[in-house]
This record gives C-alpha cells, sequence and structure tokens, in this order.
C-alpha cells in the first residue's frame, strides 16, 4: 500500500482567485517497487478502490454460489438441512459485505492474501475461518481455497483498472449457455400449454417443434427445476458440469428442490 496527496485547485475566494483542496490517494504498489531504490525501477501501480472493489465482487459472487462454497470446503456429503443454512449464512455473509465497517471486519477474517496477474486475481482464502463464520464444519487438510478470477488491465492515465467479467461485459468468462436457458425457457412454455390445454399430448408438442417424442419428454423435466437452479443457470453461474445432457439424461432429477440442489452442488 502507499499514497499519495494532490492539491487541486478550484474557483473560490483565494489570494488567486482559487481555493486549494488537498485530496489523498490510496495505490497498491508492484513489491519490486517497494524492495529497490525506485531510481530507474519501474512498476505498476494500481488505484486502491480498483483492487478492493475487484475483490469484493469475487467475494460475493462465491458467497452467492453454493456449489462454489461447498467445493471449496471439501464436504463429501451434506445435509439438506446442513446446505439450505450454509446457504442463508453466505447470502446474509454476502449482504454485510455492502456496509463498509462489516466489510473490514470480514475480509479480514476470510482472505488471507490477494495476488494481482496480468490476466487474472488470484484470492486465497482461509478455509478454517470462512467455515466458523459459516457456522459449518470443515475437515480438509489445505487451510487455503484458491480463487482465479479472470480480469483485465486498462490504463487509466498512471493508473491499471481492473475490468471484471460479468460486470462489463455479463457473458465473459461466464458459464452462460444459451442453449440450457433456452431450453428451461422452452420446458416452462411446453408445461404452460400442458396446464392450460392447449396441447392434448407430448406428440402434438413434438409435432409443433419439430422434434421427437422422446425428446420433448426429456427436456420437460427442466420445467421442475428448483427456482434457485433456475436463477443460477440465468445468471450463469451453474457447476460446469450443469448441462443439457446431464440435467435431462446423466441424472434422475428428484421432485424436491433441496434434494435437486444438493445433486446440483455436488456436480462440481
Amino acid at each position: 500500500p502507499s499514497h499519495a496527496v494532490k492539491t487541486i485547485g478550484t474557483n473560490g475566494e483565494g489570494s488567486d482567485g482559487t481555493s486549494k483542496i488537498r485530496k489523498r490517494y490510496r495505490y497498491y504498489i508492484e513489491q519490486r517497487l517497494v524492495r529497490d531504490d525506485g531510481v530507474g525501477t519501474k512498476g505498476a501501480r494500481y488505484a486502491a478502490d480498483e483492487v478492493e472493489n475487484a475483490v469484493l465482487i469475487i467475494l460475493e459472487r462465491f458467497l452467492d454460489s453454493p456449489s462454489d462454497i461447498t467445493a471449496a470446503l471439501k464436504f463429501q456429503k451434506i445435509s439438506p438441512g446442513a446446505l439450505k443454512h450454509l446457504v442463508a449464512k453466505a447470502k446474509e455473509l454476502a449482504e454485510k459485505l455492502k456496509g463498509r465497517h462489516q466489510t473490514l471486519q470480514i475480509i479480514t477474517i476470510v482472505i488471507e492474501k490477494v495476488i494481482v496477474h496480468e490476466t487474472e486475481l488470484e484470492l486465497h482464502l482461509n478455509k478454517p475461518r470462512l467455515a466458523e463464520i459459516l457456522e459449518v464444519a470443515e475437515n480438509s487438510d489445505d487451510p487455503i481455497h484458491i480463487i482465479n478470477a479472470p480480469c483485465k488491465l486498462a490504463r487509466r492515465g498512471q493508473d491499471l483498472k481492473f475490468v471484471l467479467p460479468l460486470l462489463d461485459d455479463p457473458d465473459a468468462f461466464s458459464r452462460k449457455d444459451p442453449a440450457l436457458i433456452q431450453a428451461v425457457a422452452k420446458a416452462h412454455l411446453w408445461w404452460e400449454w400442458i396446464k392450460d390445454g392447449e396441447v392434448e399430448s407430448l406428440t402434438e408438442i413434438a409435432r409443433r417443434e419439430s422434434i421427437d417424442k422422446p425428446k420433448v419428454t426429456r427436456l420437460l423435466r427442466l420445467a421442475f427445476l428448483s427456482p434457485e437452479i433456475v436463477r443460477q443457470i440465468q445468471k450463469g453461474r451453474q457447476p460446469v458440469n450443469a448441462t443439457i445432457k446431464s440435467l435431462t439424461r446423466s441424472h434422475n432429477l428428484p421432485l424436491s428442490w433441496q434434494d435437486q440442489e444438493n445433486l446440483l452442488a455436488s456436480f462440481g
């Protein structure tokens, strides 16, 4: 960490017709600038707000993904009740990140360090402390969970600005699967047709859509996904292995929404 103080002139009542405002800017600077005496040494400096905001966004996304949390804490088996409690605590923690005082407390406890690379930010989370704050048990041998979040660095004057995927470009680096999103939407539409009596059979749906009846039968299962899973799919936050094939062919989706979410969390 470092800082600089700049004097800004504004229109005012000073002797020269202006008033002076001294503004303090915070930065993070490269380690080589700290190690060397600075003479002839080149290195980047990052506006502190840019680094900290990027870290908070990455942490919020992590807490908003039950599958990422369960994978990080290495749960082999987790009961429906425990998973529900974990998701609730994670959302509560993410909400607290919106308050600056609480944010400082949380990141001091949970984050061990952050490494800035050219193409990504690397967050090191303390798993025992994270488990403690989420009120769950954690038994893995490795106390650190690493999140590698892709990003781009854009120069803004002398400073470097972080451009995070899903913030500036909602589709960059995300898991959004247009085919899966469309399949879920189709399944809900078909179910509405059936409920409203607009169609009399799956065969009629197959004829309307110009596909075979077995495919209609498989895809219609997506109409009964839990709202939480649908939300993850819409935002591109579903597990990597959650595809049309895995959700309609490889796994028998349980009727219980909680059981579905447990199954999805196991996809990794």
